[in-house]
Formats: C-alpha cells, sequence, structure tokens
C-alpha cells in the first residue's frame, strides 16, 4: 500500500517539475531550456510508457521493485497503474474516474470531484502532459544540474512535507523522462525508470473508462 501511495506521490512531484522559481546558476540558460521542453510537451497527443520502480524503506532497510504502465490523451484523459506485484490504478476521463485493486476486484466508478486527492493529483499530471506550465505554480525550486542530458534537481518550497528533493533526467532527444528519483525526509526513497515509450499512437477510450 505504502509503495502505491509512494508512486502517487511522485506523479503529483513530475506534475510539477517545470514550476517554481529557479535557483540554477545559470537562470536564464534554464528558462530556455524549460521553454523548449513546453513546446515539445504541446506537440503530444497521445503517450504511453512504462515504469519500473524501486523503493527502499530506510525502516526495515530493504528494496522492493515494482513495474507499471501510464497512459495519456489530450485533453483530459490519464491512466496511471501499477501492474506488479499487485495491480492497483485508476483512470480518469474529463470528470468521470475509475479506480480498481487486484486482478479480479470489482472497479469503482465515481465523479473525480469526490476524490479531492485523486482530482488534484490528476488535474497536476494533466496539466505537466499537456504542457499547460502556466496552471502550474511556483511550488518547487528547480536546478539545472546537467544540461546533456537535462538533470534537474526540484526542492519543494515548503518544509512541512514528506519530500525532501527530487531528481529528473530526460532523454538525450528531450521527448520525456528517462528516469525520477524521490528522497524523503525520513531516509526513504523511490527510483522510476521509464521505458518503451509511445507518443502519439492510437489509443482507445475504452482504456480511460474501465480497468
Amino acid at each position: 500500500m505504502k509503495n502505491f501511495i509512494l508512486l502517487f506521490i511522485v506523479a503529483a512531484l513530475v506534475a510539477t517539475l517545470f514550476a517554481g522559481p529557479s535557483h540554477a546558476l545559470d537562470g536564464d540558460r534554464l528558462k530556455v531550456i524549460l521553454s523548449r521542453l513546453e513546446q515539445r510537451a504541446e506537440k503530444i497527443e497521445t503517450l504511453r510508457c512504462r515504469f519500473e520502480q524501486t523503493t527502499y524503506s530506510a525502516m526495515f532497510e530493504e528494496e522492493q521493485e515494482g513495474k507499471g504502465e501510464m497512459l495519456f490523451q489530450r485533453p483530459e484523459r490519464l491512466r496511471w497503474e501499477l501492474l506488479h506485484p499487485f495491480r492497483r490504478g485508476f483512470a480518469v476521463d474529463g470528470a468521470a474516474a475509475v479506480r480498481w485493486r487486484g486482478e479480479k476486484g470489482a472497479s469503482q466508478t465515481f465523479r473525480l470531484a469526490e476524490a479531492p486527492g485523486l482530482q488534484a493529483l490528476s488535474e497536476q499530471l494533466l496539466a505537466w502532459l499537456r504542457g499547460d506550465y502556466a496552471w502550474l505554480e511556483a511550488h518547487y525550486a528547480i536546478e539545472l544540474e546537467n544540461e546533456q542530458p537535462i538533470r534537474l534537481k526540484l526542492t519543494p518550497a515548503g518544509d512541512d512535507g514528506p519530500v525532501r528533493n527530487l531528481t529528473i533526467v530526460f532523454t538525450s532527444d528531450e521527448t520525456h523522462l528517462e528516469r525520477l528519483e524521490l528522497r524523503q525526509w525520513d531516509g526513504d526513497e523511490m527510483r522510476l525508470a521509464f521505458s518503451a515509450v509511445e507518443i502519439n499512437g492510437p489509443m482507445e477510450a475504452a482504456l480511460f473508462q474501465q480497468r
């Protein structure tokens, strides 16, 4: 359960990766890079990718691995699912949503407004995927750690949350994320590696309306 919640935290943080004031040594250069990434994001109509996650528990001093898939279709369709070692996920189609747990467990259909936490997460992630960065306000300080490939470090503006910082690395062609590293104040960590990315491929509407 904790790993799945961490995935949601990661998704929400990824959603804000272009937000916030820059504290990089070369702020002007960072602005140019973020503008370029924004222009690329605006060309994405659909996106499908797989992810592999590794979570580290500081309390138990152990790692766990999992695999999942994310789908997006402009403007307001999103699917995020953990497939291994257990299956849980949610899908959003505008104001409607569905979530499920387990291989054969019943799914729950509801109005997105009935789940404020999931609604906030979906809004942030959709804003990132659409390139709607005007909607993403200053929640993180962003540092440009490397330019080729692009590597960004994000630090939350507030100090009351569980996340200490987040590192994001883009692919060499700058079309999508290659990996993400999240570190919490309690010592827990999560790493996500993205693969099999398909951009602007065909996608059925039913994928966002049922498990």
